[in-house]
């Protein structure tokens, strides 16, 4: 039922970026930030973030979850869409002034995102040099 959830979802927002990709081309003038598919594809990402988590707790592969690539990328992404969410729901009622004040909270999130994403790099080079099958250096 999660897989059928997931799917259906994933149509829903297809259509909807589809949709909205087309009505930019039909008004071009409008150049303002897309806070409705920022933010649908934010509550989608994180939906699909929580299901992968569930299931790698439900399913352990190694003795910590914390100890897989998988986990600080999910953990990124998560950080970054949950902290980010307002703040596209938002934007296209802000000035330009509260733009450039809020804007911030965008590229703190970033920045956390991305040192997730750093130690899911180191965590993928360490479990690599752990496990000798999976090192072709040797060959």
């Amino acid at each position: 039922s999660i897989k059928r959830f997931v799917y259906i979802i994933s149509c829903f927002f297809l259509v909807t970026a589809i949709f909205l990709f087309y009505s930019s081309f039909v008004t071009p003038e409008n150049t303002n930030f897309d806070s409705i598919s920022s933010s649908l594809s934010s509550i989608i990402l994180i939906v699909y973030s929580v299901i992968l988590l569930y299931e790698k707790i439900q399913n352990p592969d190694s003795t910590f979850i914390y100890g897989t690539f998988e986990f600080w990328i999910v953990v990124g992404l998560m950080i970054y869409f949950a902290g980010t969410f307002f703040l596209f729901l938002q934007a296209k009622n802000f000035t330009r002034e509260e733009m450039k004040l809020f804007w911030k909270i965008n590229l703190i999130s970033n920045i956390l995102k991305n040192i997730f994403f750093a130690i899911a790099f180191y965590q993928k080079k360490r479990n690599l040099e752990r496990s000798p099958s999976l090192n072709f250096e040797h060959y």
